[in-house]
């Protein structure tokens, strides 16, 4: 429960959350304003922090939270699952808000998306992340939700269910 509070992560660059192979974590902010943030906006050198790192079976439920990092909100490092229901996610850098480099499921029925300095898809998948699937039922993102040339290819699956798109 971020209760309205911040996590930032330090001089030491690093992602701010990890969650490790096979564990859960459940976002919540039950203040009354909302503002909890969880942010790895710190750089330096090569490091480039994500807010919250996923790992081999790791899952995410976002209920609510303003999440930003450098290299994307979420990085998906292992097969994962995640659910977005509420909150913002932002890359502060030049990529997206979310990058996915394994197989994995995620489920996004709201939320605010916003890309870094340069235009860029929503989610973006490395070599690893090919076979994941997308369903979208609502959020407010201005641009492609996944490159256009993995789903000519039929390398990831995309299903947009919003109304306008």
């Amino acid at each position: 429960d971020l209760n309205g509070h911040t996590l930032s992560n330090t001089a030491e660059c690093k992602d701010k959350i990890t969650i490790n192979d096979g564990c859960h974590l459940k976002l919540i902010d039950t203040s009354e304003s909302k503002d909890g943030s969880i942010n790895a906006i710190l750089a330096t050198g090569n490091y480039n922090p994500s807010a919250i790192s996923m790992n081999e079976g790791a899952s995410l439920t976002v209920y609510d939270g303003n999440i930003s990092g450098v290299t994307a909100a979420i990085y998906v490092r292992g097969a994962a699952t995640i659910t977005i229901k509420r909150g913002s996610f932002k890359n502060v850098g030049s990529s997206a808000p979310i990058i996915v480099t394994a197989k994995s499921m995620i489920t996004i029925d709201g939320g605010t998306f916003i890309a870094g300095t340069t235009p860029k898809p929503m989610i973006i998948f490395g070599t690893n992340g090919k076979g994941s699937t997308i369903i979208v039922n609502d959020c407010d993102y201005n641009g492609d939700i996944v490159d256009t040339n993995l789903l000519e290819k039929r390398e990831v699956e995309l299903i947009d269910n919003r109304e306008n798109k």
